[in-house]
């Protein structure tokens, strides 16, 4: 029996990774003319979707086959900013055997990555004020959204973890794979830590702060490199 693309998404928890959460499997049950990939990764410390491109890269262009597929779409852009080269060389020594589906280089501008200027750029075409891409033909996902429609329609794989930055003022700036259950025991950590008397001043402040039971969980993963 064929495979189901919309129910499997459905019953595979695969929700939108780039932070707004919309299930995934309302967006793909449309027609559109153009399924594109949103790689720009516009927040300056991110890696997470960079390295998914570039290690990844034929499990992503399979499920953004998949999808074109399903939604009638016979065109499929991956929209990355030009100084990803890595990503772009695994891409393009792909590309060949993917018949509708190309690159397209944006700029390194903020905010580059979002949806609707992604969609402008791509198409040419302006998503109306307060509407969604796929009033004007197009569907945009995000990459490791693509790699979790791979993992459930190739690999029977739910979604259970989800992969994580950490940089900035750390000592070393890596991506880790992180199951879910560990990520939302971080955040009713932090939760329960968020009401704390700061120590630095003598007036009263209440201030968010990081649990050290999280950080110390944290601490001991630093050397886990995906």
């Amino acid at each position: 029996m064929e495979k189901n693309l919309i129910d499997i998404i459905a019953k595979s928890g695969i929700v939108g990774a780039g932070g707004a959460g919309f299930p995934t499997h309302v967006k793909m049950n449309a027609k559109a003319e153009y399924v594109i990939i949103n790689g720009a990764e516009c927040e300056p410390l991110l890696r997470v979707d960079q390295q998914l491109m570039a290690v990844e890269t034929k499990k992503i262009l399979d499920a953004l086959k998949l999808c074109m597929e399903a939604v009638g779409a016979d065109k499929g852009v991956i929209a990355l900013k030009g100084h990803y080269e890595a990503a772009i060389n695994s891409f393009n020594q792909l590309l060949g055997e993917y018949e509708g589906i190309s690159l397209h280089l944006l700029p390194n501008f903020y905010p580059a990555g979002d949806e609707q200027i992604t969609v402008y750029e791509v198409t040419g075409r302006i998503v109306p004020e307060g509407g969604i891409p796929l009033q004007c033909g197009v569907i945009v996902s995000n990459v490791e959204t693509m790699l979790n429609i791979y993992n459930a329609y190739f690999e029977d794989k739910p979604v259970t973890d989800s992969y994580v930055t950490f940089a900035g003022e750390v000592k070393n700036h890596i991506t880790l794979k992180l199951p879910l259950v560990f990520l939302l025991l971080c955040f009713f950590l932090n939760v329960l830590n968020v009401f704390f008397i700061t120590e630095y001043i003598n007036i009263p402040v209440i201030i968010p702060k990081v649990s050290i039971l999280t950080s110390n969980i944290l601490a001991l993963l630093f050397e886990m490199k995906y």
